[in-house]
This record gives C-alpha cells, sequence and structure tokens, in this order.
C-alpha cells in the first residue's frame, strides 16, 4: 500500500499532465481559424475578405421574405438564369455599354450615362408581389442598381446609390424624383460588395430593404408614381445603372397575391448557384 505522500505526488502529476494537455488542445482550436460567437455562444468559422460574398450569398436565399410575419411564404421563381440573357433584352438607353452574363452574374459595362437590361418575362403581376436581387458596383461612383417595376397601371423605379453614390429612394412620386422626395435618404456603399435588394409592391404601399433593413415604407395611395423620362426604356421592369460598371445576380419575383401562380416556375431555374465572387 502506497504512503499518503506518494498519493499526493501521484495525484498532482495527473492535475499537472491534464493541465499541459487541455492547453495544448485549446491551443490546437485557436489555430484552426475559429472563433466564438458570443452572442450565439458556439463557435464559427472566422470571417476572412474571400468569405464576405459567401456570406452574402447564403444570406440571400434565406432572405427571401425573412421580414415577413408568414412563416408560409409563397414560392419565388427566379427571373435570370444566371447562364444567358433569357427573359431579358439589353435596354436601348444610347451609349449603353456591352452586357455579359458568366458564373451567375449579370454584368453590365459603365454606359454613358446607362446600361441595363429590360425583361421580356410575360404575365408580370403589378401589385402584391416582391422582386429580390444582389447588385453590386463594381466600379463608378453613382447609382448601380435602379430597377424600374410596375405598380398597377404606372410604374416606378428604385434608385441604389445615386446623386454621387449614397442616395436611395423611388423615382418618382408626384413628380419628384428619389433625392427629392420623402423616400430619399444617404446611405455608404462599398465597391466590390454584394448588397441585398428587395422591392415589395402591394396595392397602397411600396416597401424596400437593402440587407435585410428596411429602408422604404411609404404609402403611395393617391400618389402620382413615373419614371424619369431617361429611364422609361426599362419599363415594364429593368434594371440598369448609372456611370457605374455593375453586376447583378439572383433576380426572382414572388407573387404574393396567388402563390399557386408560382408554382409552375418555382423549379424553372435558380440562380442562387455559388458564381465567383468577384465577376
Amino acid at each position: 500500500m502506497r504512503s499518503p505522500i506518494l498519493r499526493a505526488t501521484s495525484r498532482a502529476a495527473t492535475l499537472f499532465m491534464l493541465a499541459v494537455f487541455g492547453g495544448a488542445g485549446c491551443h490546437s482550436e485557436t489555430s484552426t481559424g475559429l472563433s466564438t460567437d458570443k452572442g450565439a455562444g458556439r463557435q464559427v468559422p472566422a470571417v476572412t475578405p474571400g468569405d464576405v460574398a459567401a456570406s452574402d450569398r447564403q444570406s440571400s436565399a434565406d432572405q427571401d421574405g425573412s421580414t415577413d410575419n408568414s412563416n408560409q411564404k409563397p414560392a419565388a421563381r427566379a427571373l435570370f438564369d444566371g447562364e444567358t440573357l433569357a427573359g431579358w433584352e439589353a435596354t436601348n438607353f444610347g451609349g449603353e455599354g456591352e452586357i455579359e452574363v458568366a458564373n451567375g452574374v449579370l454584368r453590365l459595362a459603365m454606359g454613358y450615362p446607362m446600361t441595363g437590361v429590360t425583361s421580356v418575362h410575360e404575365s408580370l403581376p403589378t401589385t402584391d408581389y416582391e422582386i429580390s436581387l444582389e447588385a453590386m458596383r463594381v466600379d463608378g461612383t453613382d447609382f448601380f442598381c435602379g430597377l424600374t417595376f410596375p405598380v398597377e397601371a404606372s410604374h416606378c423605379s428604385l434608385i441604389v446609390g445615386g446623386w454621387g453614390g449614397t442616395v436611395v429612394g423611388l423615382s418618382s412620386i408626384d413628380g419628384m424624383d428619389a433625392v427629392n422626395n420623402e423616400t430619399m435618404r444617404h446611405i455608404d456603399f462599398d465597391n466590390e460588395r454584394w448588397y441585398r435588394i428587395r422591392v415589395r409592391v402591394q396595392k397602397e404601399k411600396i416597401s424596400a430593404w437593402i440587407d435585410d433593413e428596411l429602408v422604404i415604407d411609404t404609402d403611395v395611395s393617391g400618389k402620382e408614381l413615373t419614371v424619369r423620362n431617361e429611364v422609361l426604356p426599362s419599363c415594364p421592369l429593368g434594371i440598369c445603372g448609372f456611370q457605374s460598371e455593375c453586376a447583378v445576380r439572383n433576380v426572382r419575383l414572388r407573387n404574393l397575391a396567388d402563390p399557386s401562380k408560382e408554382e409552375a416556375h418555382s423549379d424553372a431555374g435558380d440562380s442562387s448557384k455559388p458564381p465567383n465572387e468577384k465577376p
């Protein structure tokens, strides 16, 4: 039988070995690039600059209505297949740049002043629907997403990054464009970064989100909605950039009034497949 002194010595040695190997385990975990998400109490991969766009892509797939109150959301259909211009045609602005589709991305070269595409899809809804997409200003200093869309018998445009690069708003309401009406706000945008953009059109209200933040929520009942003359070629549905090189992907339409109308299209194409991060 061992003496009390030997037992104490053995116990101390055991504790010492546990401390050494336990410390080595913590060091190994840190070296793998993991960091702790303190808010969730779990470990998440450390984010590097190259991972940002991949994270944006997953968030975009999740956010198709993520701020809606209903758990059961109508299906969305892809309006851009990520491989061709099927359903779209180059917008004849005059002075437009080249248009290219590659790796799931629609790239709009810088125009003088604009480059864009106009939808030739049939049976587009005019109310109770959402359009979502991701857009990037690759180069330039003005709007990288001019999204024109139908509103009942009229049309309107969401401008993202206009008037020198920061203005967000609707053009036009009662003859006042985005920089002059109540929807105007300033947001700083970075070049070479994807932004998730979503517009919801309802009978008396237009709402818009950027990266899941509600930026426009305006009552349009009794107001005259129009588009600026230079954007008329974008009607009924179009996407363009102004004196900027732009990239667009994951263009989707969700019919909120009658989900059954989308069922036939929900599997027609999925432009959320991972493209190269820089178009």
